[in-house]
């Protein structure tokens, strides 16, 4: 492949060359050659160098377009007679620069066709950036058109906190909340130019680190970007114009991995797609599900944290996502409606115990207007939303200071069905004329009548285990049994399912009232 001259400029720079002049860095060049005055004429798309014993040399109109000269003496009329002049002042034979410059261009095309293969053999998105990033001193990220991360590469030689990079590994964090709205004006701008070139931003943020990024277009239509953050050295012309490169060959990746394309349909974040209840392929969860090394089937619970309603101030305002991360780094972690939401997969399939659960609980002490409540265990991803719900009731059934600081949903089930029936009706039609009857009476004796029902069909109609729950001797409670049969004229030995049920729903639904 042919490199340009900001390419081999970095190449080189074990020489520390110094650039008199330079028209163009992105100008291509095809390889090298070896100055000769017996050229009868020379190839624009070369370089040449020139050995220090050739310094003198007079160029006339033979002179080449590109010359790397070796050596401290530059003649004096050389620069005015070529497009690039690179001088490596140090004393370097002409056959080691030769050399090292062939071995640029093998390395390149070795690498070209690497990614090449990637995208032939279909290897994973992670592959291919291992690749890309071969030739690159900083860590690059590629994204959909929705700033939700697709996959990254790279390492980091310092830290990260602060920077971009940290909001790019910290799972469920949307991008575009990282730059400020004049930053985003930018770079929306640049989308509605439909431009393929480099984008630099200096983020308000991060300003001590330099951003780029590349968008890739497929017929008119955005699909993503690659992006580059320079957190080990500072951009140069030459890696800029490796991204190029990178971004063009990514443009190929994605027009044979139809799931990348499809992505790019998603116009919200997926995260809070799947919250919302939108249903999401399996596979393209299962693509952003890889990046955290989770699966669909793993086990999973939701942990949403709300503050008191009594305070009318959203969340986002009192409870830094960063303490949420603190706790629990290899957490999914989302801001949606009134929560933030927390995704945690569970390894030994069980709700946050022990260790993490006392972590939590003294977490939420430090400030009383917090509530948190947890779903049950679950294992399909793509049902989120009804999860989401679940804790998101929890939640609100805490009443900091007085209730336990974490509300697990098994322990409000029975309130969430009954409270959501009753949006729509009245739960009293749901009911059993009589148990309503003796219910409604207010008579004591005739309650216990119904305590005693419910706890016998809610214990498979065994007497023994219905006494002890309700703490009663047995006899009393065949006695109690025999005296509703007698008011309600039914027959509690041998009901049938739907008899049964109505029973039991009748039973929970007027000691709910």
């Amino acid at each position: 492949m042919n490199l340009t001259l900001g390419v081999i400029i970095d190449g080189f720079s074990r020489y520390k060359p110094v650039v008199h002049k330079i028209s163009d860095t992105k100008a291509q060049i095809r390889g090298f050659c070896h100055y000769s005055t017996e050229f009868t004429e020379t190839d624009p798309d070369y370089v040449y160098i020139v050995g220090s014993d050739r310094t003198g040399t007079v160029f006339g109109q033979k002179c080449p377009k590109h010359i790397i000269i070796l050596g401290t003496i530059i003649p004096k009329s050389l620069p005015e007679k070529t497009d690039t002049l690179i001088q490596i002042p140090k004393s370097v034979p002409v056959e080691e620069v030769f050399l090292t410059g062939n071995a640029l261009l093998a390395s390149y095309d070795a690498w070209y066709n690497s990614l090449l293969m990637a995208v032939i053999n279909h290897k994973p998105i992670d592959a291919f950036l291992d690749i890309a990033v071969q030739k690159l001193p900083n860590p690059i990220i590629v994204l959909n058109n929705n700033f939700g991360i697709i996959s990254s590469a790279g390492s980091i030689a310092g830290h990260t906190e602060g920077t971009i990079w940290e909001k790019i590994h910290r799972p469920g964090f949307v991008l575009d909340s990282f730059y400020t709205p004049e930053e985003i004006h930018a770079i929306s701008v640049n989308i509605a130019q439909k431009s393929e070139q480099i984008f630099s931003i200096h983020t308000q943020n991060d300003p001590a680190h330099s951003s780029l990024g590349v968008n890739i277009w497929i017929d008119g239509k955005l699909y993503g970007a690659i992006g580059m953050v320079a957190m080990n050295e500072p951009f140069t012309d030459g890696q800029k114009e490796t991204v190029l490169i990178i971004a063009q060959v990514l443009k190929l990746y994605f027009q044979n991995h139809n799931i990348y394309m499809r992505i790019a349909e998603d116009k919200a974040n997926w995260l809070d797609n799947l919250l919302d209840g939108v249903e999401i392929p399996a596979d393209i969860i299962s693509n952003y599900l890889h990046r955290f090394q989770w699966k669909l089937d793993d086990y999973f619970c939701i942990v949403a944290f709300a503050a008191s309603a009594d305070l009318k101030i959203p969340i986002i305002s009192i409870l830094d996502i960063k303490q949420i991360n603190a706790l629990f780094p290899d957490a999914l972690v989302s801001v949606y409606e009134e929560h933030i939401v927390m995704i945690i997969r569970c390894t030994d399939k069980q709700q946050p115990h022990g260790k993490k659960k006392q972590q939590l609980e003294d977490f939420l002490k430090k400030d009383i207007t917090l509530r948190c409540g947890v779903s049950m265990v679950f294992n399909n991803f793509l049902h989120l939303r009804y999860y989401y719900t679940q804790s998101a009731f929890a939640a609100a059934q805490c009443k900091p200071p007085l209730s336990p600081a974490i509300c697990s949903y098994e322990d409000y089930q029975v309130d969430h069905v009954l409270q959501t029936l009753s949006v729509t009706t009245d739960l009293r039609c749901f009911c059993h004329p009589g148990i309503l009857a003796l219910w409604e009476s207010g008579s004591k004796l005739q309650r216990d009548l119904v305590h005693c029902l419910y706890h016998y069909f809610l214990n498979g109609k065994n007497i023994s285990a219905a006494a002890d729950a309700i703490h009663v001797h047995r006899n009393t409670l065949i006695y109690r049994l025999g005296k509703i049969e007698e008011i309600l004229d039914i027959d509690i030995k041998q009901p049938s399912v739907k008899q049964e049920f109505l029973f039991i729903i009748s039973c929970l639904i007027v000691q709910h009232l």
